[in-house]
């Protein structure tokens, strides 16, 4: 698991490499010592031209951001356990969400703002997109395939 708190991330790729032999053996780590639910979590980070990606996550959240803000070029994420996406508190605009295969939620929004302009969501175990706890949430396009639900709001 890596974490970053607080700063800015500028223009890099960030990817997070899980063993997939965990993932198909179903080997969870929801939580770790610091109860950060994330296999990449982000806390009271800037994002600008940021690329995001989380591959056989067996963590509550593939990847989690928190109090954060900006612009996120790309997220990709392929085989979570649980959801693959999870932001709380957060006011960010992504340019392309690509998600394959999450268990839960491909994405989850929470206390925010945000706005998404093009997503490909496909198996999703639960939920396609997920938008609760007095959020806002904007997709200018969403390819939705292959979820127990497609879009829910929780509140």
């Amino acid at each position: 698991r890596s974490f970053f708190i607080g700063g800015e991330i500028n223009n890099i790729q960030i990817i997070y490499n899980g063993k997939l032999e965990y993932y198909q053996n179903k080997l969870a780590k929801r939580l770790d010592n610091k109860n950060l639910t994330g296999c990449l979590s982000f806390i009271k980070i800037k994002f600008n031209k940021t690329s995001l990606t989380s591959d056989n996550s067996t963590c509550e959240d593939g990847i989690n951001i928190i109090n954060s803000s900006g612009k996120i070029k790309n997220i990709f994420s392929n085989n979570s356990l649980y959801d693959a996406i999870d932001m709380d508190f957060s006011k960010i605009i992504i340019e392309n969400i690509n998600i394959k295969n999450a268990l839960n939620d491909c994405v989850d929004f929470s206390y925010g703002e945000y706005k998404i302009l093009y997503s490909s969501l496909k198996h999703c175990g639960d939920k396609a997109v997920s938008v609760g706890e007095k959020s806002i949430a904007n997709f200018d396009k969403i390819n939705l395939q292959n979820a127990k639900t497609g879009v829910a709001s929780k509140d």
